[in-house]
């Protein structure tokens, strides 16, 4: 399977290996949507072609490391404000209009207990093109991601301490390297989960597995997050391999040492405790679990 991607990607330019992920299924169905979009809202001269969006996209992309005060000042011909890539690519009405009417979704056609409705069409298409080379890893890692996002919406999350505390969080199964396999936004407690025994963290792991297809090929690592004994007790009925730490209610074992009692131990005090179904191993304040 690696000399298979390596085949694929060698000798391409990084715009050939970005249109690998996002192809002309995304980019034809976004100017589907947006034009009927555009219809839908009596703006019927609105007219929308690839190599627009595409530009469009590219702008957005300058916008993220190129910043200035204002959209419109990427058209400016002031000399400390000059983008000419910008101006000669495409003229500022059009960016707007573009800006006005893109969609990623049928706004007729939308699941109202989702609040990613109108980005599941775009969601499932890029978990799509994330699986095109398989699983081809060994070693996966299960865990969170936070898109920077400080406006208004239902499904923001503030997270103390973490680098990015505003934003949208995102569930990813990812290669120790880490490439990006299958990602769950998260909108919420009312977001759907295959099963209700239980809990989020739990889930989470189980809905992200859900695309392996041998278990025995891979090994599995998350936090104390989504760990618990009954997790294991699944992954393992499954076939699966894993390792995280743990927190100590979720041990299920009661011969472990508690943690007051552990920190006064000396440093690098190990205790280890055997299960029928796994092994504990308690190690300055850190519970192993496999």
């Amino acid at each position: 399977m690696t000399q298979n991607i390596e085949e694929r990607v060698s000798g391409k330019t990084p715009f050939e290996v970005f249109s690998l992920f996002f192809c002309d299924e995304v980019w034809e169905q976004i100017v589907s949507f947006s034009e009927k979009y555009a219809r839908d809202h009596n703006r019927h001269l609105f007219t929308l072609t690839l190599a627009e969006l595409k530009r469009f996209i590219g702008i957005l992309l300058l916008s993220g490391y190129h910043s200035l005060p204002a959209t419109k000042l990427y058209w400016s011909k002031d000399e400390d404000k000059n983008v000419p890539i910008v101006r000669k690519c495409m003229s500022r009405n059009k960016f707007d209009s573009i800006k006005e009417n893109i969609h990623l979704c049928d706004n007729a056609d939308l699941d109202k207990n989702d609040k990613f409705a109108k980005l599941r069409p775009i969601f499932n298409i890029m978990n799509q093109k994330n699986m095109q080379f398989g699983i081809f890893s060994h070693n996966l890692s299960i865990d969170e991601e936070m898109v920077p996002y400080f406006g208004r919406h239902s499904c923001k999350m503030f997270i103390k301490g973490k680098p990015v505390r505003f934003g949208f969080k995102i569930w990813c199964l990812c290669s120790s390297n880490g490439y990006l396999y299958q990602f769950i936004p998260y909108g919420g407690k009312n977001s759907n989960y295959t099963r209700n025994d239980l809990g989020l963290g739990e889930k989470t792991v189980l809905d992200l597995l859900s695309v392996i297809e041998d278990p025995s090929k891979h090994r599995i690592f998350f936090d104390n997050f989504f760990s618990s004994h009954k997790l294991f007790c699944v992954l393992k009925e499954k076939g699966y391999f894993a390792t995280g730490t743990v927190r100590e209610n979720r041990t299920m074992n009661k011969t472990l040492m508690n943690t007051k009692s552990l920190q006064k131990k000396e440093r690098g005090h190990l205790i280890t405790a055997l299960t029928k179904n796994m092994k504990y191993c308690w190690f300055d304040g850190m519970t192993i679990l496999w």
